[in-house]
């Protein structure tokens, strides 16, 4: 996809409260792509105030039914979808697997996998074909098991598995999916993940999304299936 082509693309955007989400959507409404995203809660969707050409809705994505409700509304308003990108996610308990909490296992692989596995059912029959793109956001730890990431780390194994099996299954439609490791971005998850405020060292989400962009410019049907960095190095933690 050609970034001078955003104008008027109809592109899904998930988590957009903050973070990589948040930044994402500025940068593709400042380019004339017209948004449909959700966010956890309503505050967040102050974010329609600065942008017209958004739908927003303040949603919990292991709420199903709330999911195609929102799809369905923003295929009403923009038409069919452009791209989909998957980028809600939670970190959970940084601990061993053997004194993990079930209840909040449970929690953490229901919002990231069984989430996402209820935005890409309600988008799919919507996502154009050929040339549409399903991004997943994925991490280093859904390629690379690491201790004490417990759950987070098992959802995004399983990320990479949906986004593989997609490609697999769309692939004669000419739709693309890949899982995408974003890396170490100045996020609220990677200053819990690393115990610490201090992360300048790191890539801004304008910057990741500025990548993003990048990288939808430059997709083509031959990726599809396959892992996506989002910069040419190799992090060593979770994001």
């Amino acid at each position: 996809m050609d970034v001078t082509s955003l104008h008027s693309r109809h592109i899904v955007v998930t988590g957009v409260s903050r973070g990589i989400g948040r930044a994402l959507t500025d940068c593709l409404a400042g380019r004339g792509a017209k948004l449909t995203v959700c966010a956890r809660d309503q505050e967040s969707m102050t974010i329609l105030d600065a942008h017209p050409n958004i739908l927003g809705r303040a949603l919990s994505i292991n709420q199903r039914a709330a999911v195609q409700s929102w799809i369905a509304d923003g295929v009403a308003a923009s038409g069919p979808i452009d791209v989909l990108i998957n980028n809600v996610g939670m970190l959970g308990p940084m601990m061993p697997m053997d004194d993990y909490p079930p209840d909040q296992w449970q929690q953490v692989l229901e919002t990231n996998l069984m989430g996402t596995f209820h935005v890409v059912q309600a988008a799919l029959p919507h996502v154009v074909r050929p040339g549409g793109i399903m991004l997943h956001v994925s991490s280093y730890l859904g390629r690379h098991g690491l201790e004490n990431y417990g759950a987070y780390c098992v959802s995004k194994f399983g990320i990479e598995g949906m986004a593989q099996i997609l490609a697999e299954e769309h692939r004669h439609e000419g739709i693309i999916s890949c899982a995408i490791d974003p890396g170490m971005v100045q996020t609220e998850m990677l200053r819990a993940a690393m115990g610490t405020d201090d992360v300048s060292e790191h890539h801004t989400p304008e910057q990741a999304a500025d990548a993003f962009i990048h990288i939808l410019q430059d997709l083509t049907l031959e990726d599809s299936g396959r892992p996506i960095n989002l910069w040419n190095e190799s992090p060593a933690s979770a994001e």
